[in-house]
């Protein structure tokens, strides 16, 4: 508010008055605020799509990092950075969260491996081509999904996990049944015998998904780790000659499998 420029004073005396009057009360001017990018981005609101996919990537991680048993919703939460009232806002408990970060994905995309492959089945490669492209396409695809792998061995005898273990087992012996069907056929073609071959699959995966996961441990000595092509090639020769070799018409005798034990305990 404006004020004439001269004011009177008791005395008599004129006196410049100021030419703004302050005004007075709870008005605080408006002061700039030095924000972090810290405390920035944790004012932007995510969108829920946004916050469930930090919390399956977060899940992984410390799955495959601390096991299932040792992960706990409190870590996964403070990996993807939001409170764990907010994860179980997405996901009801661990295991529900661990069945969508971990099981399902792996048995997706095993799924889809064996799709892929019982379009080749009746391909008419040699048999070292063939396990040659379906060792090197198996151990690729577990090496990208190698954290998958390691939190789904984790939960091998633990106690809290019997549920998924259950159900584990039934949706691998989907996968198998397809993995058989597959090895079946390239018997037919390779011109060998498939008794067992349920037993001779999954000894295939498992030294496979073995050297993926415990890469680390396997490698020579001396050795930062041989190539990748290396060891797939040894793979390849272990399975085609021994798998031709165990099979062919002549080949070794064997006691079938439910003669198994009492040859066992023969040879003890």
């Amino acid at each position: 508010m404006r004020v004439p420029p001269n004011i009177s004073t008791d005395s008599g005396q004129l006196v410049e008055a100021p030419s703004v009057i302050p005004i007075t009360g709870s008005y605080t001017p408006a002061v700039s605020e030095d924000v972090s990018p810290e405390k920035a981005a944790r004012r932007t609101r995510r969108r829920p799509a946004e916050v469930r996919q930090l919390l399956l990537e977060a899940a992984v991680d410390v799955f495959s990092s601390r096991g299932h048993a040792g992960a706990s919703t409190k870590v996964i939460a403070d990996t993807a950075g939001v409170s764990e009232s907010t994860l179980f806002r997405h996901f009801s408990s661990k295991d529900k969260l661990f069945a969508e970060a971990v099981s399902q994905p792996f048995e997706r995309f095993m799924q889809e491996f064996v799709a892929a492959w019982e379009l080749e089945r009746a391909a008419r490669w040699d048999d070292e081509a063939f396990f040659h492209e379906f060792v090197t396409d198996l151990y690729s695809n577990l090496a990208r999904n190698r954290r998958l792998v390691a939190a789904l061995v984790s939960t091998i005898g633990d106690a809290d996990a019997s549920e998924f273990d259950r159900v584990a087992r039934d949706r691998f012996r989907a996968i198998f049944k397809g993995l058989e069907s597959i090895g079946r056929e390239r018997a037919q073609i390779g011109g060998f015998k498939s008794t067992h071959l349920e037993m001779t699959v999954r000894a295939c995966v498992a030294m496979i998904t073995g050297m993926v996961v415990f890469d680390p441990w396997f490698r020579p000595p001396g050795r930062r780790g041989p190539k990748s092509d290396a060891m797939i090639d040894e793979m390849v020769a272990i399975i085609t000659y021994g798998a031709r070799e165990r099979y062919r018409p002549g080949g070794p005798s064997y006691p079938d499998r439910a003669g198994w034990s009492d040859h066992a305990r023969g040879q003890a």
